[in-house]
């Protein structure tokens, strides 16, 4: 037995149509066989060499088989397909591409084929893309809907997708009250707004001269000031050259807080 395995892994492809599909069909029995065992490394090999015999070239594909020959060579590789996505979905040899792989080179020969869109959806389950496992396994579930292996992929589904619900609920959530303190802390920097508008305020006040009762009194009897109401003018002059000075500084305090937030 172990004698016959080497030849058909070693042997070259047959001159004859019918000989080239009867050593594939050999290689994919022994490779069916080996999987059972849960020998999947092995059995990889005998789906290898199963496609190698019926594999053509595309001028001999299109131009010199004639439909039944397409049709039995499609025989050969639908299961091939099939059973190699499904040996590329066990944790030994889990390559999720290889996956995609098989199951879309499947589709291509049967475009409803469940086992194909069922390992297609295993496949996005594992890479978390719960988005295009959704899809896949709706066609699934639509063609063969008391299919166990689909349910449980499914309720699998469900469960991942209720997590990323919720944790898309924290993420968002927490932004939002982030959010929202920065807005609490735009609406408190307005604190110095107003003080450099109060500050403006108090230099507008300072820039007017305040006019005594009694510059009033000697302006409007045409008479020069006296000296104390010079005294007392320029006293009122001094203030307010100091409050604007010090109206000029909380400005400048204001300003220069300002634009640190």
């Amino acid at each position: 037995m172990a004698e016959q395995s080497h030849d058909v892994l070693t042997k070259e492809r047959s001159c004859v149509f019918e000989g080239r599909v009867e050593d594939a069909l050999q290689c994919k029995k022994l490779g069916a066989e080996a999987q059972k065992s849960r020998e999947f490394v092995k059995a990889v090999e005998y789906y290898d060499r199963a496609l190698y015999h019926v594999e053509f070239d595309e001028g001999t594909w299109s131009f010199e088989l004639m439909d039944k020959h397409r049709d039995a060579v499609n025989a050969v590789r639908l299961p091939v397909y099939l059973n190699l996505a499904a040996c590329y979905l066990d944790e030994s040899l889990m390559d999720n591409a290889k996956v995609h792989e098989y199951c879309e080179l499947a589709l291509d020969l049967d475009t409803e084929n469940v086992k194909a869109l069922y390992r297609k959806g295993i496949a996005y389950l594992r890479q978390n893309d719960l988005d295009s496992a959704s899809f896949v396994l709706r066609e699934a579930v639509q063609l063969q809907p008391h299919d166990k292996a689909i349910r449980v992929a499914i309720a699998e589904l469900k469960q991942k997708l209720s997590v990323a619900k919720k944790v898309d609920k924290e993420k968002w959530g927490g932004w939002l009250n982030k959010h929202e303190d920065e807005r609490s802390l735009t609406q408190d920097s307005d604190t110095p707004k107003e003080e450099v508008k109060k500050a403006t305020a108090s230099i507008e006040k300072a820039a007017k001269k305040p006019q005594t009762k009694e510059t009033e009194k000697e302006s409007k009897r045409g008479l020069p000031p006296t000296s104390a109401t010079s005294a007392t003018s320029a006293t009122s002059t001094n203030n307010s050259w100091w409050t604007l000075a010090l109206a000029v500084l909380v400005l400048a305090s204001a300003i220069a807080f300002y634009m640190q937030m």
